[in-house]
């Protein structure tokens, strides 16, 4: 079965949040680092 679109944004997002997460939590460590 060939994925659907659907299927594939579902799957898409949550490594988009999780890059998004990890983004965040760098951004932070090194506002902590700085400050």
């Amino acid at each position: 079965m060939p994925p659907t679109p659907t299927s594939q944004k579902r799957h898409r997002s949550p490594h988009l949040q999780g890059c998004r997460i990890q983004t965040h939590m760098n951004t932070h460590v090194l506002q902590i680092t700085f400050f």
